[in-house]
């Protein structure tokens, strides 16, 4: 017989957290890129901090047109060539997109 502990139970994920874990996802993702010149590396990781700014801000919504552009942008530079990334990016925009951000 298995045995549960509510203590140990942290409940469902918020859509904040999602998007959090995303975030950590893409951030190992660039990393790993393999070909991306230091600028295409540069402009993602302002990518992936303008997202922390928005999530910390959400209720500031100002703006967020222009992360959705941005986010539609890279996605379609690295479609072809880096699916995960693409990917993952796509769940961020969907999951911003669900919170109203």
């Amino acid at each position: 017989m298995s045995s549960w502990s509510h203590d140990t139970w942290e409940g469902p994920m918020t859509e904040d957290a999602r998007i959090r874990e995303d975030i950590e996802r893409l951030r190992a993702e660039i990393e790993s890129l393999e070909g991306a010149d230091p600028a295409t590396r540069e402009k993602l990781r302002r990518l992936v901090e303008d997202l922390e700014g928005r999530l910390e801000h959400a209720d500031q919504a100002p703006g967020h047109e222009d992360l959705a552009d941005q986010l539609r942008d890279t996605m379609l530079q690295f479609e072809t060539s880096h699916p995960t990334l693409t990917g993952i990016l796509n769940d961020i925009m969907i999951k911003l997109v669900n919170m109203g951000i």
